[in-house]
């Protein structure tokens, strides 16, 4: 069996079963007490957080897996991220927007965190400690959801400014600004559930920051060698936006697992498959756009679904697995994994 594609019976466990799956293997081990059979299926080879939301990726060797997302030194995944004016309304912007955002390094150092880019003559650095003795900010996130954080300041702005639009005349450009969540936990925004289909292993306790969707994305690194196989310019995770690698399955082979625990203390359960959008076109490395990843994707990662799904995901391809947080603790590079399979009669 070609394992770089999916099967008829990997179509539905993608499509339906992740959907179902694993709300019915939950009930089913609560009520009949039975443990859950684990699998080591690999271990973490790279750990990655975006600070600032759409941006760069930060590799780091260890952090710890919050209620929040991945955290290292005072900052979360998404902590950061990049607003305009819009209709009135502060909306954050994304890297299909402006490329050159996602050429931004953010590397943390205790309440600094210093900015750079390729692309610019200058870094920047934001204070913790002074942004949380700023002026609060509220946005609507692109997932709808209105929240706040803290105005940064000019400096970073104007750095922000003049790299996202270089090409822009002086007098046209828009204006951004930097916004900081503060502590994560001072805000119980709830992950995203798509209202598209019933999803019924997302719980109120899955939380997020500046994330579209929810705090983690887990990803193998097989799919991503599988799918550079297909692409003439490869890409890197970073392009991707997964932030726990996994290694030592074939690839897309995380599509079947409806828990995964990393070493002895972690443990998350699949809330969805990963849905892609345009936004994965976006090189890092080179601050542009790089069309034949999505195009390559939808040839062979868009599997059958029920109706109401691929009324509205018929055009997004799947890339790993979006997971809410069981059981929190450290995670670190070397890291065993496990995970529990769905089986057949899991599948309603």
């Amino acid at each position: 069996m070609d394992t770089s594609t999916l099967s008829t019976r990997s179509l539905s466990v993608v499509g339906l079963g992740l959907a179902v799956g694993s709300l019915a293997v939950y009930y089913t081990w609560r009520k009949r007490n039975q443990p859950l059979q684990w699998e080591e299926v690999g271990h973490v080879t790279d750990l990655i957080l975006y600070p600032v939301k759409s941006a760069g990726g930060l590799k780091v060797k260890k952090a710890t897996a919050t209620s929040h997302g991945l955290q290292t030194d005072n900052v979360v995944d998404r902590s950061f991220v990049v607003v305009m004016p819009s209709g009135g309304k502060n909306v954050n912007v994304t890297g299909a927007m402006a490329p050159a955002l996602s050429t931004v390094q953010a590397n943390v150092d205790g309440d600094r965190v210093h900015l750079s880019s390729f692309k610019a003559d200058r870094s920047v650095t934001v204070d913790l400690k002074d942004a949380l003795k700023s002026k609060t900010v509220k946005l609507i996130l692109k997932s709808a959801a209105e929240v706040s954080g803290f105005d940064c300041g000019a400096e970073v702005a104007t750095w922000l400014q003049e790299l996202l639009y270089a090409d822009t005349e002086l007098s046209k450009r828009p204006a951004v600004q930097l916004v900081f969540i503060g502590t994560p936990e001072n805000y119980k925004t709830i992950a995203a559930k798509p209202d598209i289909f019933p999803f019924p292993q997302f719980q109120d306790t899955d939380l997020r920051v500046y994330h579209d969707t929810c705090a983690f994305h887990l990803a193998s690194s097989s799919s991503l060698e599988d799918l550079n196989s297909r692409l003439e310019t490869p890409v890197t995770m970073c392009q991707l936006r997964g932030n726990i690698v996994v290694t030592g399955q074939a690839a897309f082979d995380e599509d079947h697992w409806a828990y995964v625990k990393i070493g002895e203390t972690v443990v998350m359960r699949t809330l969805k498959p990963r849905e892609t959008c345009v936004r994965i076109n976006i090189n890092p490395e080179k601050g542009a756009r790089q069309n034949e990843v999505l195009d390559t994707m939808r040839k062979y990662r868009v599997p059958a679904m029920p109706p109401q799904l691929a009324k509205h995901w018929s055009h997004k391809p799947f890339f790993g697995l979006h997971m809410g947080l069981g059981a929190a603790g450290e995670i670190a590079v070397g890291d065993k994994v496990y995970a529990v399979r769905k089986k057949p009669h899991w599948l309603l």
